[in-house]
């Protein structure tokens, strides 16, 4: 017989019957339960937590406290230099091109790191860059594009709102 998804089951044995409580004394576990007389595991209801440790002092009281994480830090994916020696030269690398080639993955700001002799001449798109890794683009006459910083200056659109306002 064909295995379908109408008629699939379990093995023998595999799932055991659950245990029926409160069902009279002679059954073993009848009148309490199995839940013992009193106390707070009696109650109906009742349900500990995971990190519940009786009386001793719980692990997230016995840990030292210290220091300051920045919610507002800016995390980068940090690129090698070296790298820009895969592509051709003369090329344009864009994040987009790095993703296309695998080199880089997820949605995090790119930066480059590191100085390192380069082959050829490289324009680089990058949300950031390192001083040496700068040089080291620029040095061969290459150029470095920083994305997200360009503010535009246009003196007519200040001109605009300015008028408006009077």
């Amino acid at each position: 017989m064909m295995i379908k998804l109408n008629n699939l089951k379990f093995a023998d044995g595999a799932r055991k019957q659950e245990k029926r409580r409160g069902i009279g004394t002679a059954s073993g576990i009848g009148g309490t339960s199995g839940r013992g007389h009193k106390g707070q595991n009696s109650r109906s209801g009742h349900t500990s937590h995971k990190w519940h440790e009786g009386g001793q002092m719980p692990l997230q009281r016995r840990i030292r406290k210290y220091g300051f994480i920045n919610r507002y830090k800016k995390v980068y994916t940090l690129v090698d230099v070296n790298i820009l020696n895969r592509f051709p030269e003369g090329t344009r690398i864009s994040i987009s091109m790095l993703k296309e080639k695998k080199i880089i993955e997820g949605k995090k700001p790119i930066k480059f790191l590191n100085k390192a002799e380069l082959s050829g001449v490289y324009t680089v798109e990058t949300n950031a860059i390192s001083k040496g890794a700068k040089e080291s683009i620029e040095s061969k006459g290459g150029s470095v594009i920083i994305l997200g910083k360009e503010i535009p200056s246009d003196d007519n659109n200040k001109k605009n709102i300015d008028e408006n306002r009077e």
